[in-house]
Parts: C-alpha cells; structure tokens; sequence
C-alpha cells in the first residue's frame, strides 16, 4: 500500500467516526453541562465572576467569551459540537506516534467519538472535555520527548502552561496530570542513569505545578481536602452502585426494582471489552517488570504507559473513596500500551513477537468497542437526547409564580440543572438557586414518592420529569425512569399533585397548601 493510499483510507474512516458521532450524539448531554452554561450566563450578563461559586474558573470565563464573541445563547452553547474538532486530531496524532500506523490510528480515532454513554466528553464544550484535549495532548509531547535525547527549554515552558490551563478547567485531569507526572518521578528509578535529563526536567516540571496547586488553587483547600477528609454517609456503597448498574442485583442494597440496570448485552460486552483490557495490561506489566527488573533494557517510550498505570491504579483508589468505581480510567493507559506494543521490536514469547500479539489485540479491541457502541445505540442507552423540549422552561415559569423564599424544591440532577439554565436566562439571575434553593432528591425522597416511606421533610416540592430516561441523583446514583413508577406515584395519598403538563409533575406533601396553576 502507498503512503497516498494509506493517507486516503485513513482519512476516510477518521471522517466516517466523525460524522457518525454527530449524528449519534446529536443533542445528547451529561446532567451537568447547563450549569455550566448557567454559570457562563451570569458572567456575560454581569460582567464579573464569582470565583468562590465556580470550581472552574478559567472554563467559565472562556465559555462566557464564545457566547459573546459567536452571540449565541447559553441555552446552546451546552450541545454545540465544539471540543470534538480538536479531540479527533489530537487522539489521532498521539495513536498515529505510539503505533506508528495511519490506518489504525485512524481505527481507534473513529471508535474513540462514537464511544460513550452521551456527547458531552468528546464532542460539547465541556470543562473535562476541554482538559481532555489538553490531556492528550500532553501525552503526545511526552512521548515524543522521550524518544528524543533531549528535553528543550520549550518543552518545559510548553507542560507548563498546559498543566497550568487544567487547573482552571478540569480538577479531575488536573489531578490526574499530577499523578502521572509524579509516578513518572517513580517509574524512572527502574531506567536508572538512562532517562536521567528527561526525568529531571519532568520532576522539575512537576515540583512547580505541587507548588502552585498547594500555594494558588484555592480547590485543593475548599474542596478536595474536605471531600477526603470528612466522614462520608454514603445511601449506596460504590460496590453496591457497580453491581446494580451492570449486573441488576446486590446482596447488601435494597435498590434492586429501582435501580437502573444496564440491557443484558451492554454488560457482556463491557466484560469482554475490560477482560482485553485487563489482558494488554498483565501482559505490558509482564514486559515491563521483565525489561526493566531483570533484563535492564526497554525502550523509553515504555515509561509513558507504564505511569499512567501507575497514575490510573491511584486514581481508581480514590475515586472510591468518595463512592465512585471509576473502572474506565484503566482505558486509555491499556490503549497506549497496545499501541506501544505493536511499535515495539521486542522479542516475544515462544517465537510470537509482541508486535503479532499486538495485532490480536487490536482487532479485538476494535471489534467490542464497535459492537458496544452499536449495542448503546440500538438499546436506546445512548442518555439525553431531549434537551430541547420545552419541558423545562414551562417547570420554571411555574416555579416562578408559585414558590416563596421558605419552599424547597427536590428533583432529579439533570431536570434541576436544566431548571437552573433557563431561570438564568429567562430571569433575573438574583434568583439563582446556586444558594441551595434547588436540590438533588435523595432516596428518602424516592421512596417517600413511591410511598414506601412516610417520615419526610416538610414543605418540599417535587418535580417530576416523565421526559427523563433516567433519575439521576448525586453521588453516581441512576435510578430507573419515572414512566416506571408513574402509577405508584400517582396513587400515592401521602402526596399532592400541583402541576401537570402530561410530560411532568409537580407534587407537594399531603396536608399542606395546595396551590395549582
């Protein structure tokens, strides 16, 4: 094959990825991205932020100056595809160094934007997604790095400034960026004198972002130390939440009927997907421990997927310990690790070469990341396609001329983000419910609704949103949809309706006024 026909081929499938990710994820969004967009308004109407409200600053502001310069509105900006044209080419320059391959390259690219549960990751202006980009494209300049003798100044001032650009966008990719750069630090001790000016220019680089994160962000101090710190009471432990998701059941929660379970395909899939990952990640420690333990001779380029192991293993510790399995952060290191392997001219085991082992891995790989993202497509998993009803907007014209400064309002995270946007933007952003005046229902809240439980606040109204595929609360949890519970909660005397719309409603508890409009 030329190099023309190769070029050809892959642009060809890197568009194929592209424009069916916009067609899939068209107006598919995550729970949080409209208060975001909400926080975006109130700086372009006020001209000002409030630094001690927003946890990402820098995205804020850079949000509020795309609304101003494009002159759209917030109620757009959320399912705008912006961050996609940067993530496809940067995903593709890091696949296209580590496997040296236009073709696969373009494969794994192409998978990339049509995975995923909705598009805000990949393909909406979105806070992690922007650092996302960043993310990867750090990586790449790492590894380029160190398959160079030399580590430039500009490099250094180039890590730098994206290091520092996370911070203000992504606490997520930000720790994540830490972590990676300190288990870097670790990682080298088994090159020893090899890697030594590489290493010292990313220990450096990495003792200067410690420095600014414990002396400049203010997040380490007001929310991350207080998260870990304090004793969390969680409704629903991370196994619990894991095992309902995927497997429908679990010995210690009494969430079963509730709970939302992924289709029966969805999890045989995910298995396979994460037992290849499992598979390319014994199998690169194998080499690593091999080559560097006992051997002493690997290639430099090694130490990226190796650190990002290390960096991922930490990451999944203390994710769960704030009630989350983040199993997906196994991912993308097992994926560079792949692509490392099939470049790498080591020898194999039993005359098969890990290039030959590589191979296997790659069609597999790409095989069930296809099939799952056709499976999420057909089971309709892919979450949120309607954010352009209207739904919202009538639920906050009512709020508006019901509630009083005493009444708190419970509804699902996604229905009360949404409520938030448009009070933004339709009203006088003085009436933000940031103060708390919206919250996220909990449990008791559901099963007081579904009247399986009577002792509840008084004076809360709930809002029901029929529209939602899912209920989704804080901390990770996903409860099935409304539609399912309809009956329950309209036979439920402990509850007053107020408001219906067909699509929503809205109840209070019984006893107290009632007033409808």
């Amino acid at each position: 094959m030329t190099r023309k026909q190769e070029i050809k081929i892959a642009a060809v499938i890197v568009l194929l990825g592209f424009t069916s990710a916009l067609f899939v994820f068209s107006g598919s969004t995550a729970a949080f991205p409209p208060s975001h967009a909400a926080q975006m308004d109130t700086i372009t109407d006020l001209n000002t932020l409030h630094w001690e409200k927003s946890a990402t600053p820098g995205f804020h502001l850079y949000g509020a100056m795309i609304l101003e310069t494009l002159d759209i509105s917030a109620l757009y900006i959320m399912k705008t595809p912006f961050i996609i044209f940067a993530i496809a080419p940067i995903f593709y320059m890091l696949a296209r160094e580590l496997s040296g391959s236009r073709i696969i390259a373009a494969s794994f690219t192409a998978v990339r934007l049509v995975s995923g549960n909705t598009g805000t990751g990949k393909h909406f202006l979105y806070s992690h997604g922007l650092a996302n980009v960043l993310y990867l494209l750090l990586l790449t300049i790492i590894l380029l790095t160190l398959r160079r003798r030399d580590f430039k100044w500009q490099i250094k001032i180039i890590m730098l400034l994206l290091l520092s650009s996370t911070m203000s966008l992504s606490y997520d990719i930000e720790a994540i960026l830490l972590l990676l750069l300190g288990s870097m630090v670790f990682m080298s001790m088994f090159y020893g004198r090899r890697i030594s000016s590489q290493v010292g220019s990313i220990c450096l680089v990495f003792i200067i972002m410690v420095v600014v994160e414990l002396g400049v962000n203010g997040f380490f101090y007001n929310k991350a130390v207080p998260l870990f710190a304090s004793e969390r009471i969680m409704e629903v432990t991370s196994l619990d939440k894991f095992l309902l998701a995927y497997f429908g059941s679990s010995g210690t929660s009494e969430l079963s009927r509730l709970y939302l379970t992924r289709p029966r395909i969805i999890t045989q899939l995910a298995v396979v997907k994460y037992v290849i990952f499992g598979t390319i990640s014994t199998v690169f420690g194998c080499i690593f421990f091999n080559r560097t333990i006992i051997q002493r001779k690997i290639p430099k380029s090694a130490l990226l997927p190796a650190s990002m192991f290390c960096s991922a293993a930490i990451w999944l510790v203390m994710r769960l310990a704030i009630g989350s399995i983040a199993i997906d952060a196994i991912a993308l290191p097992a994926t560079v690790a792949l692509l490392w392997m099939y470049r790498s001219d080591l020898d194999g085991i039993l005359s098969v070469s890990y290039k030959q082992i590589a191979v296997v891995g790659i069609v597999l790989l790409l095989t069930a990341n296809a099939a799952l993202a056709g499976a999420r497509i057909s089971t309709g998993q892919v979450v949120d396609r309607n954010i352009s009803s209207d739904t919202p907007e009538n639920l906050e014209l009512f709020l508006h001329k019901y509630e009083s400064d005493e009444t708190k309002i419970r509804t699902d995270v996604k229905t009360w983000f949404r409520i938030e946007l448009f009070r933004h933007v339709k009203r006088d952003i003085t009436r933000s419910s940031w103060d708390g005046e919206i919250k996220s229902l909990e449990l008791k809240h559901v099963k007081h609704l579904l009247g399986e439980q009577s002792h509840v606040d008084d004076d809360i109204l709930y809002i029901i949103d029929y529209e939602r595929d899912k209920v989704a609360l804080m901390n990770w949890v996903h409860l099935k949809t409304w539609l399912e519970s309809r009956e329950e909660i309209r036979s439920n005397t402990q509850i007053n309706k107020i408001y219906s719309s067909g699509r929503a409603e809205i109840y209070n508890n019984a006893g107290l006024k009632s007033t409808s409009i």
